[in-house]
């Protein structure tokens, strides 16, 4: 029940009644009841649980992907698959600018190479173009975790013609079109 008093000011106010308040009250107190009675596989903490859960699962998901990527391009290259037009070269370790292709030229593209360590403190590995450097894998002590190929791209064209130096412990697979 409401009361319609006046103000102080002569203005109209609707004015709830005790009860009316109790009842209000009642009717908040079931609606907050209900929110607690929410299963617990939808509250905020299972849902942030359920979220770290499948963020881990990605995370691995995608560590594991990229490892088999590199051993996927490594495994094509080395059975000679190559995009059309393109071709392979193998760099043995110890290798002082091999050319790649039969006498190299201008105009000759490198794609990619894939570095084939066989110890985790593998040797150098430089790609020129002509006596300018346009990649080197430093190696070393360490260098690498694992004994997993991996690839590096290079997208380049030969302004005089690309060469590859391998040091101990590590050979290269190159990818391009070479003259």
């Amino acid at each position: 029940m409401t009361i319609d008093v006046a103000d102080f000011d002569g203005a109209r106010r609707t004015v709830l009644t005790a009860a009316d308040v109790v009842a209000a009250v009642a009717v908040v107190a079931a609606n907050i009841g209900e929110l607690n009675a929410v299963p617990a596989e939808f509250s905020v903490n299972a849902r942030l649980k359920d979220l770290n859960t499948n963020v881990a699962a990605l995370t691995a998901a995608v560590t594991v992907w990229g490892v088999e990527l590199a051993a996927l391009n490594a495994n094509t290259a080395a059975a000679g698959v190559y995009p059309s037009g393109q071709e392979g070269e193998s760099v043995v370790a110890s290798q002082t600018d091999q050319i790649l292709g039969g006498a190299g030229a201008v105009g000759d593209r490198l794609n990619f190479i894939t570095i084939q360590p066989a110890t985790t403190s593998p040797g150098v590995v430089t790609v020129k173009d002509g006596a300018t450097t346009i990649y080197t894998f430093p190696g070393g002590a360490s260098s690498v975790g694992s004994l997993v190929p991996f690839t590096v791209v290079i997208d380049g064209t030969a302004a005089t013609r690309f060469t590859i130096t391998t040091g101990a412990n590590v050979s290269v697979r190159a990818v391009g079109d070479f003259t």
